[in-house]
């Protein structure tokens, strides 16, 4: 969806890094699970024809299927329990990404007041995960691996909004472009230590 979008820029320039051509699925506000509403379960189908056809090495999902637990919807993490589990009886290796902090409105509106200098207008990291993302816990729950950038978003207690000098969010939950472009090393290190990283290419 569109939290995926804001990080393709990281896969498609690790890929030109190592030599692999990368794949983008997109369907804004579609996750893949089998219990997003019709419009997604028809592009969630197609995206399924090409994982199951065998011509990927293994697949990244990222997405945003965050609920604050006071609007926890029923049936959402079994969607993806159903959904991870067709894959792994298939034998499709894959990983999935947990979802970035939230700001508050009040850490967006200090972001445009002092953007020169934001250190004060970071979210803390509780109110920053003030959500249950399903998707993540789903593959917790079945032994998928995961990829976990929290303490790359996040220092001990505050998620800043800039890093490096760079912006992190473009709104209230949205990576910036640039931003996501500069995971790109922690991207290859999870990958590498998941066993994804490197591919044993033949001609």
């Amino acid at each position: 969806d569109s939290h995926a979008k804001a990080l393709w820029v990281a896969g498609d320039s690790l890929g030109k890094r190592v030599g692999v051509a990368v794949h983008v699925f997109l369907g804004n506000g579609c996750a893949y699970s089998v219990n997003q509403g019709a419009r997604c379960t028809e592009r969630n189908q197609l995206v399924d024809q090409r994982i199951l056809s065998g011509e990927f090495e293994f697949v990244i999902f990222a997405q945003s299927v965050a609920r604050r637990e006071s609007q926890v919807a029923v049936g959402v993490s079994g969607g993806f329990q159903q959904a991870y589990r067709e894959l792994i009886n298939a034998g499709v290796p894959f990983a999935v990404l947990k979802d970035n902090p939230r700001l508050e409105n009040e850490n967006y509106e200090c972001f445009q007041r002092e953007f020169r200098n934001p250190t004060g207008c970071a979210v803390s990291r509780d109110r920053g995960f003030l959500f249950r993302d399903f998707a993540f816990d789903a593959a917790i729950e079945l032994g998928v691996p995961t990829i976990d950038f929290t303490d790359i978003y996040c220092g001990e207690t505050k998620c800043p909004l800039a890093i490096g000098g760079v912006r992190v969010y473009r709104d209230l939950g949205h990576l910036t472009t640039v931003f996501g472009k500069s995971l790109v090393p922690f991207l290859e290190n999870d990958l590498t230590e998941l066993g994804f990283l490197p591919l044993s290419l033949s001609e």
